[in-house]
């Protein structure tokens, strides 16, 4: 099935969108099941389970990472499997995309968190403010806008477009929030170690003029329901 095959199939753009994410979910399931992992597992993050048993560590336990940026994903899961959070996604095995770090699932709160991770070798930290960037294409990291764009850009590659069908509805209902993790780190011949993590969470971004506004998604909202009428229709 092509592009425009879909496009004449859905009821409307978004629908298109969820068309072409269970297209290239399924076909990545087909292409994986004679392997001897889960599709799932791709979706696993690598750090957490490389922690224990890639990463050189010394007679003290602790692990030495090849850079900031590994270092700064690892002090970010480090921090989540601390709090009780379940890391659902990684996107550290997949380097052609850009986006988010993790996402996760507090099953106290019943709450996802959309995560980014920073690294960095200096001692004084700054405001959150200074750690996300503003993006050519999505806004600032972390905005609401940013989060909605990443999201959708997984829905068109096959690794990911199962993430997109799972979070797309709380992503719309605004059943999330967001969490920043930075990283000091400290340099030595071995590699970096983590000396501490600082976390941001929702609470301090709604302080934040930039990152406190909200994205409209009204059209968005209004096609799901759309769809799901439609669907309840082609089932009746």
């Amino acid at each position: 099935m092509d592009i425009r095959s879909i496009e004449e199939m859905a009821v409307n753009p978004l629908h298109a969108t969820i068309l072409v994410a269970e297209l290239l979910s399924e076909m990545l399931k087909k292409e994986h099941q004679a392997k001897s992992y889960p599709v799932e597992s791709l979706s696993l993050p690598y750090l957490v389970q490389a922690e224990f048993e890639d990463f050189p560590k010394d007679e003290g336990g602790t692990s030495y990472y090849p850079n900031i940026e590994t270092g700064g994903v690892a002090g970010l899961y480090q921090e989540l499997i601390r709090t009780g959070a379940e890391i659902i996604f990684a996107n550290d095995l997949s380097m052609d995309i850009h986006g988010i770090d993790a996402i996760a699932f507090h099953p106290e709160r019943k709450q996802y968190l959309i995560c980014e991770a920073k690294g960095t070798s200096l001692e004084k930290l700054h405001h959150f403010n200074y750690y996300l960037r503003k993006t050519r294409r999505k806004g600032r990291q972390l905005s609401h806008e940013w989060c909605w764009a990443s999201i959708l850009d997984y829905a068109y590659q096959g690794t990911t477009a199962h993430i997109f069908l799972k979070m797309l509805e709380h992503i719309l209902e605004g059943n999330y929030e967001r969490l920043l993790c930075v990283t000091h780190l400290s340099k030595s011949s071995s590699g970096f170690s983590i000396v501490a993590s600082r976390i941001w969470s929702e609470a301090d971004f709604k302080r934040s003029e930039w990152l406190s506004s909200p994205y409209d998604l009204t059209r968005q909202q209004s096609w799901l329901e759309e769809i799901k009428k439609a669907v309840v229709g082609d089932r009746e």
